[in-house]
């Protein structure tokens, strides 16, 4: 009997090793304990793999091509334009412009021209939202009823970037218009690692579909400080938030898009205003020298200004990653 219970006891302790074991396993691949492997949340692309589509072949200078691969199943479609004066022999700037709802890429080429890139030396892409929209985090578009994984294609359309041309990793930018811009917030956010500083346009950080509820953040919290330059006009519904009906949803106020970023680049409270219109408030001495920059037009609407890219690349230039 003792040796009969001593047996019994030793296959116990064998079934429970391998339950452990296995519910670590299962744990591990949910994401519940530490690990390189986790579900992703509202869209965003936390498994590091990259599209198995081959890379293209590098363009001739002065070239826009439409070029695409596959990412979360999908075929993904940007424009990429290569500056007449880039030289692949020094490290160059990225500029990722996106587009409004219901636009499309070859609208953005015209708030951020390829002149400007030629000009400048940096390259410019243009990437093509689903459904003619971004997976803002909030409900509306297609592109986040599917729960596309747009962090993700626009983090893989980094990688795959600087794999052909020689990319400044301290030089990667976004900047964005009204959906786009919301799409910029967020791409600030979550991949601060990655971008320098953001540029959204008549866009908030947060909204709702339904009016008469509270509008939500749609951002996490960003890892690394960023710098944010934003452009909006006090006749567009999204400036003063809750009462943007116009479009549907409520939406946080760009005094709230502002403050979250001012908060988390440890920017000073007070801005640094220059009257006029439009009025340039800069919220400065941020970590590791980010600023927040805020261009209010006096009476402008729902748009894209049209000295904007010129004035948000002006920001860029002199906003690097520093570490």
């Amino acid at each position: 009997m003792i040796q009969r219970r001593s047996a019994l006891t030793q296959v116990q302790a064998i079934v429970i090793i391998i339950i452990v074991v296995v519910a670590g396993v299962g744990a591990y691949l949910l994401g519940l304990i530490p690990g390189t492997v986790s579900i992703p949340s509202h869209g965003s692309s936390t498994i590091q793999t990259h599209s198995t589509t081959p890379l293209p072949s590098s363009l001739s200078l002065g070239t826009t091509k439409t070029q695409s691969f596959t990412w979360g199943g999908y075929n993904r479609t940007y424009s990429i334009h290569i500056s007449q004066i880039y030289d692949s022999s020094k490290p160059t700037p990225l500029v990722i412009m996106l587009h409004g709802f219901t636009e499309d890429m070859l609208l953005t080429q015209s708030y951020f021209p390829t002149d400007k890139s030629d000009e400048e030396g940096f390259i410019v892409v243009y990437p093509q939202g689903i459904g003619l929209g971004w997976n803002v985090a909030f409900g509306f578009g297609e592109a986040y009823k599917n729960n596309m994984d747009d962090v993700g294609f626009i983090r893989e359309l980094i990688y795959r970037t600087e794999q052909i041309y020689r990319i400044d990793p301290d030089r990667i930018y976004v900047a964005g218009f009204s959906a786009g811009a919301m799409m910029a917030y967020r791409l600030g956010a979550e991949l601060s690692d990655k971008i320098a500083a953001i540029a959204p346009v008549a866009g908030s950080i947060g909204g709702h579909m339904n009016e008469t509820i509270a509008p939500i953040r749609i951002i996490d919290n960003p890892s690394q400080p960023v710098s944010v330059i934003v452009l909006m006009g006090t006749g567009d519904p999204n400036y003063y938030g809750a009462n943007a009906s116009v479009f549907g949803f409520s939406s946080l106020s760009v005094h709230d898009s502002v403050t979250f970023w001012v908060d988390h680049d440890g920017c000073s409270k007070t801005a640094q205003n220059t009257t006029g219109n439009p009025v340039k408030s800069v919220y400065s001495n941020g970590l590791k020298g980010t600023e927040v920059v805020l261009y209010t037009f006096i009476g402008g609407d729902h748009e894209w200004p049209s000295n904007a890219a010129d004035v948000i690349w002006d920001f860029f230039k002199s906003h690097p990653k520093r570490h």
